[in-house]
């Protein structure tokens, strides 16, 4: 069986007296079905050619169509566009419901556009590193949501007020340590936070530690040791990206409840860091 053409989809649609969605979302559409998929758009698009389908099974056809065109462009919803049409007389056999239509899995950067994310970034310089901080998107179970984490990337200083971005070291932050970097970065979890077993290789080890009016961050690869400190001014933006994340993780949650978690799970960890172990 050939695929579903997006073109004859939209026509059939177009036909039937609907508003059919764009070109591009047809596309996008047809492109996100597992071959099963298209096996069940072609039998519901057969039963709208005989004019046999519902309203309810219509919009729920069109709102798949508009999903799958939001996971790849990252635009809001619309409304959805199904006009009023008047019961077919060629064929009054009742339209099978329309199951869930088989899908492909889709990369959680292409829902939360990787690229917008890191837009909204920071940098923070020193003599010898920059750090930029960012949101970015965590790998996602299939068919469960994506979430939000906060990323780092520290490149070496290659001459004064340069910096070799080329030799950067990332650090994306798991969705266990994510509350860990936040109770740290709200001054919760004692002096240090150290984090370790990261990368392809398991050889990177990022190193929060608390001095004075500094946050002093140190991370590693391998052999290579960038470091470089953090002061109040731009320690907020790094802690304002990090609230975002985790209230995606969590929305209904309210600021207040989420800083006394933050506070009982820093304070958890600052007891771990400081117990001696038990003989």
């Amino acid at each position: 069986m050939t695929a579903l053409s997006h073109k004859w989809l939209r026509q059939v649609l177009t036909d039937r007296g609907v508003k059919a969605p764009s070109d591009a979302a047809c596309a996008a559409f047809v492109k996100s079905l597992e071959p099963a998929g298209h096996e069940q758009a072609r039998t519901f698009l057969n039963a709208v050619a005989k004019g046999v389908e519902s309203t309810d099974q219509m919009a729920a056809f069109l709102e798949a169509i508009s999903a799958a065109h939001r996971e790849v462009t990252a635009v809001p919803p619309e409304p959805l566009a199904v006009r009023a049409v008047q019961p077919s007389t060629r064929n009054t056999r009742s339209a099978p419901p329309v199951p869930a239509l088989k899908r492909k899995p889709v990369a959680a950067a292409v829902n939360f556009e990787r690229a917008v994310l890191r837009d909204q970034g920071m940098h923070i310089y020193a003599a010898k590193a920059a750090m930029k901080v960012e949101l970015d998107v965590l790998r996602a179970a299939e068919g469960g949501p994506s979430r939000l984490t906060v990323q780092i990337e520290l490149a070496p200083a290659a001459a004064p007020r340069s910096f070799d971005w080329g030799q950067k070291i990332p650090f994306q932050f798991t969705r266990r340590e994510l509350p860990l970097l936040g109770a740290m970065l709200m001054g919760y979890a004692g002096e240090s936070l150290v984090l370790t077993n990261h990368g392809p290789d398991h050889d990177k080890r990022l190193e929060l530690h608390q001095q004075g009016s500094v946050l002093y961050v140190k991370l590693r690869q391998g052999t290579t040791t960038l470091a470089m400190p953090v002061d109040a001014a731009d320690l907020y933006g790094w802690v304002a990206l990090t609230v975002t994340a985790l209230k995606n993780h969590h929305q209904a949650l309210d600021s207040g409840a989420l800083f006394e978690i933050l506070k009982k799970t820093g304070a958890m960890h600052a007891a771990a860091s400081t117990s001696k172990p038990h003989t």
